[in-house]
């Protein structure tokens, strides 16, 4: 049974709009090619885990790819791991923090939850509940704003009700 969320007719949506940064450059959308079983097959065996349903949903649209200012990780993007979590990298931040989705049993977050993890810290916080409500939410935020806010930007907010989905996420990480 095809997974009910329609990642292609989001993403398909989403490439005919002109996005720009704060600056009014022109953001880049490029998608590559889907996933084939074989990739899916690998990326499962590499992390010994099932990826949920909803990430290979997304991976069949796109192996991979930039929405924007989001990095889509595809499935032979190494990623690296965090250590005794079956996590697999979604979302590249170029500068060695990855937002996670939960693929199996875990004992903060449940499956399919998506999760920020920061490489210097080793603190993680809960970004979304699905992977769907955190693409369109970061698609939302970037179409809104120009740029998908690092949680780390907002110490530099000098508003504190700034909005933003990794809000909440720098929140938690400061205490």
């Amino acid at each position: 049974m095809p997974y009910a969320f329609d990642f292609h007719k989001l993403l398909s949506d989403a490439s005919t709009l002109k996005v720009e940064d704060e600056d009014g450059d022109s953001l880049l959308f490029e998608l590559r090619d889907g996933a084939s079983d074989a990739d899916l097959a690998a990326l499962a065996e590499r992390h010994i885990v099932n990826t949920p349903d909803c990430l290979d949903a997304l991976l069949r649209t796109t192996n991979g790819g930039s929405i924007w200012t989001i990095e889509l990780v595809g499935t032979n993007d190494g990623s690296g791991v965090v250590p005794d979590r079956s996590w697999i990298a979604i979302n590249n931040w170029g500068n060695g923090d990855f937002d996670w989705i939960v693929c199996s049993d875990d004992p903060d977050y449940a499956v399919g939850n998506i999760v920020f993890y920061s490489h210097e810290s080793g603190k993680h916080a809960k970004i979304a509940d699905t992977l769907e409500d955190w693409l369109q939410n970061a698609m939302n935020e970037i179409i809104e704003s120009g740029t998908l806010m690092h949680p780390y930007d907002f110490q530099y907010c000098t508003k504190p009700t700034s909005k933003g989905l990794y809000r909440r996420v720098y929140e938690m990480m400061k205490s």
